[in-house]
């Protein structure tokens, strides 16, 4: 079984705490999805990276969390941005009576009005707007990085069911052949006036069975290209290379269980966690007063 792990370069500790999670999670990300584009298949048929590397790249779904990452980032800039200014117009003292109802110019006291008015939301709403749009960007990340392992993950078991199916297809398809001839050989010998009419039931029988194990491989075989489809697109070439000495892990033991929480159902919590507390503060800075400044003319 393939463990996938992640690791990044320590960042400079004097940047703030969601800053790191963020750029960690986008070095993370980046060393992940860097030279993913496998090579095509060649003479020896699908190999097991190129299934996981190419699963990476192509999936619909990593391309939607990866947009959504981006979306995230965008957000940042504007989170502390002031907002627009208001422009306004105005009219004091109309008559909506009388000879000069609805007039602008007869009534002397009747004016025209313009102005420009700026909202000034208070510095910790802002600077708490702008920690809770990088705490996204940190969760966006992370949510990208579990989404890549987990396509990555499914396409390396539709990739071993398909490579189990085939070879046992492979195995099966000698057994027939070998059955054939202990069929030929029994009717032979019935023909012969040795052997028995049952001898000949039995090895029937046996051959219709290894019949219909080989249709149930190729069914087999069908669904796990299906599956492998689903990641990697229509253009899977008809055979599988072999697969990689899965006896041997990627990492020690020792390694996998110190990094636990690098795994990738796990990557997300410690973003999402960061994500909930910035937007708990947000909330609490909401509740300062905001400042607002205008100008105009009549």
């Amino acid at each position: 079984m393939y463990v996938f792990l992640l690791s990044a370069p320590i960042i400079d500790r004097r940047v703030r705490p969601v800053q790191r999670r963020a750029a960690a999670l986008a070095v993370a990300l980046a060393c992940l999805l860097t030279g993913v584009s496998a090579p095509a298949a060649g003479g020896s048929g699908l190999s097991f990276d190129q299934a996981v590397h190419g699963a990476a790249e192509r999936a619909p779904l990593v391309i939607a969390r990866h947009a959504a990452g981006v979306a995230a980032v965008e957000e940042v800039a504007r989170a502390d941005a002031l907002p627009d200014p208001r422009l306004g117009f105005g009219i004091q003292s109309l008559p909506v009576g009388g000879p000069h109802a609805w007039s602008l110019t007869e009534d002397g006291m009747t004016m025209r009005q313009v102005g420009i008015t700026q909202d000034l939301p208070s510095r910790a709403k802002r600077q708490a707007r702008r920690e809770s749009a990088e705490a996204r960007v940190a969760e966006a990340e992370a949510e990208s990085i579990a989404t890549v392992l987990d396509v990555q993950r499914a396409a390396a078991r539709a990739w071993i069911d398909l490579w189990a199916a085939s070879r046992e297809r492979e195995l099966l398809e000698a057994l027939r052949e070998e059955s054939a001839l202990a069929l030929a050989a029994t009717r032979a010998r019935l023909s012969g006036g040795g052997g028995s009419a049952s001898d000949v039931l039995a090895v029937r029988a046996s051959d219709l069975e290894l019949a219909n194990r080989l249709d149930a491989a190729a069914a087999r075989i069908e669904q796990a290209r299906a599956r492998l489809a689903r990641w990697l697109g229509e253009s899977i070439p008809p055979r599988v290379a072999e697969p990689p000495d899965f006896a041997t892990p990627p990492a020690e033991e020792a390694v996998l269980v110190e990094r636990i929480d690098q795994q990738g159902p796990l990557l997300a919590w410690a973003a999402r966690e960061a994500a909930a507390e910035a937007a708990v503060e947000l909330a609490r800075a909401e509740k300062s007063p905001d400042w607002s400044i205008g100008g105009g003319f009549a």
